[in-house]
């Protein structure tokens, strides 16, 4: 048996997803990783903090990442079927798991801010914080598991690109939001490590 082929339109369709695939996971880490780069002048309590509310996002990619994979391969076997509609029903769910995994992170993650960082770690001031940032931080993970189903829906239907281009718009407005929400530029307040988190709510 052969342990690689000699098929290029095999290789031709691996890279066309696979690239991109790969590109946008590291856009979509590389976001969180902004924020701990261009908060670090505000000292090591705010980019531990930055850093435990991060924990959370984490976590949560795990889930969503656990029901992308499912909804990828129940939904391509339906493309080979030719079954759209199953697919669409597929995608649906989807969407709803991943929404209720979102809202329940995002209900603890703001009713218990100072609690979830407790766990990660017993500095008083981190928690204290890295709590207000997590607090904002929360209401972007129910758009982030709808945006991310729906990605995984594209990615079914052999399109990869929408999710590199989506992550890609996301990484630079959150960069540019970022300095001028921390360190207060055209003309609004210098917010710190609430502008991170409220540059990453709206990007």
């Amino acid at each position: 048996m052969r342990w690689i082929t000699r098929d290029k339109s095999f290789y031709q369709s691996l890279f066309k997803l696979a690239i991109p695939v790969a590109l946008q996971n590291l856009i979509t880490f590389s976001v969180n990783f902004a924020d701990n780069i261009m908060i670090s002048s505000l000292g090591d309590a705010a980019v531990s903090g930055v850093f435990m509310g991060n924990q959370m996002q984490t976590l949560l990619q795990m889930l969503s990442g656990g029901v992308e994979g499912a909804l990828l391969v129940l939904a391509a076997q339906y493309l080979g079927r030719g079954d759209t509609e199953s697919m669409r029903r597929i995608s649906a769910i989807g969407v709803r798991i991943g929404s209720l995994f979102g809202a329940l992170t995002t209900i603890v993650c703001t009713l218990f801010p100072s609690f979830i960082l407790s766990l990660f770690t017993n500095k008083a001031d981190i928690i204290d914080t890295g709590a207000p940032y997590l607090f904002i931080l929360a209401f972007s993970f129910i758009p982030f598991t709808i945006t991310q189903s729906l990605i995984a829906s594209a990615r079914s239907a052999e399109n990869a690109r929408i999710g590199l281009y989506v992550s890609l718009a996301s990484l630079i407005s959150n960069i540019t939001l970022n300095y001028i929400l921390i360190y207060g530029k055209l003309g609004l307040p210098a917010m710190g490590i609430k502008g991170a988190a409220l540059a990453t709510l709206i990007s």
